[in-house]
């Protein structure tokens, strides 16, 4: 089974171990809760080091990014900016999300998923050979993600000399300097970093974000920050089975330019024209209990169609969140309307929101009803 670099230092930290896509990972160090609320009110670190580094390289590569990711890579208009975007089969398929950072005209890094890994670069290889590039996984390397409203101030601590840089970053931005690599992005929702560094430096990098406050996370509060942020899960809530325009995703498809070919732009077309089948919806549990990622979803008209794809506890609503496929003659139930799930404790009803469920820590967001049962000092509202 992998390891992290550091893996030492998680055992110092008496972290309590999950496993994950062959890797052997902290899935919590104390609370999972203490952990997903230090991220919305301070920073938490997490060690990514997990996730698939790609450096891509070549004189098509930009060509290249073109055919094989539905978002346009022309929208990097300058160096150091990074995009979002799915790699899709020829059916329209989501075999990852990944984001895509331009160093150089012809230079660029790829960071995808840990459980897509082995496919990603099989795929990455196998499309490669028509055009002059090179690509070459980052197996030298480790990599944090430090996130939080005072991720800011930990990172300037953590690396002064880079203060100016960091600093100036905006989102989907990233400055290299001496084999380190940070880019302003996450996957919780909050202000953050990721930090790819060489693996000799990351137990230094880590024992000082922890010393100057970031507090230890494991993948706990990584999945019930991500479900708060309304993020997908790759392989759980998108797969080969679905397109961008079943998940969520339609925005990352780059249609602007009608000449553009690439990879399941025909699937997409197709569908796009002859409407969808399914679609994504945030759920919130009326009453206590747990919702858990497979199970159905009916309404008072409609047989057991809709399925949940992930849930967890919300610490920061006070009850159960969920994301769930539904299928399209269900949408004319509206936001706040109820669909039936089936839990242990019996049949419950939840509430059809949209995503996310959170923004920005406890921040309230603008949207449709307050909740019966929250304290005054924690009302969030559901966005619209």
């Amino acid at each position: 089974m992998l390891q992290s670099p550091i893996h030492h230092l998680h055992q110092e930290h008496q972290a309590h171990w999950t496993e994950f896509s062959g890797w052997r990972l902290p899935e919590r160090y104390d609370s999972a809760i203490t952990e997903h609320m230090a991220v919305r009110n301070a920073c938490g670190i997490f060690d990514i080091s997990h996730m698939a580094c790609y450096s891509i390289k070549g004189s098509r590569s930009t060509q290249f990014l073109e055919f094989i990711l539905c978002n346009q890579i022309n929208k990097l208009a300058g160096q150091r900016k990074g995009l979002y975007s799915c790699l899709l089969n020829f059916a329209g398929g989501i075999i990852d999300d990944v984001i895509v950072y331009r160093i150089e005209d012809d230079h660029f890094i790829m960071v995808a998923n840990a459980a897509t890994r082995e496919k990603v670069e099989a795929w990455l290889k196998e499309q490669a050979l028509s055009f002059n590039v090179d690509i070459n996984p980052l197996d030298d390397v480790g990599m944090l993600a430090i996130q939080g409203p005072r991720a800011l101030d930990i990172v300037t601590s953590a690396a002064p000399r880079w203060l100016n840089s960091l600093q100036a970053m905006h989102s989907f931005e990233c400055i290299i300097n001496e084999r380190h690599f940070i880019s302003r992005t996450g996957y919780t929702g909050e202000d953050g970093f990721e930090w790819i560094m060489p693996v000799e430096e990351m137990g230094r990098i880590w024992e000082t974000s922890i010393d100057l406050g970031a507090i230890p996370c494991g993948l706990a509060a990584r999945d019930s920050l991500r479900l708060e942020a309304g993020l997908n899960l790759s392989g759980v809530d998108m797969d080969e089975s679905v397109t961008p325009l079943e998940c969520g995703l339609a925005w990352t498809i780059g249609w602007q330019s009608s000449n553009r070919v690439f990879i399941g732009r025909s699937a997409l077309l197709r569908q796009k024209e002859r409407g969808i089948h399914r679609f994504r919806a945030g759920l919130l549990l009326q009453d206590k209990g747990m919702m858990r990622s497979g199970q159905k979803l009916w309404s008072d008209e409609h047989a057991k169609t809709g399925v949940i794809t992930s849930a967890s506890y919300s610490p920061i609503l006070a009850r159960s969140i969920a994301l769930a496929r539904l299928p399209v003659d269900m949408a004319n139930i509206q936001d706040g309307g109820s669909l039936w799930v089936e839990l242990r404790n019996g049949r419950k009803k939840a509430w059809r929101t949209q995503v996310p469920f959170v923004r920005r820590g406890a921040e309230p967001v603008q949207g449709l009803w307050l909740l019966d049962n929250v304290s005054q000092t924690q009302e969030p509202l559901i966005k619209p």
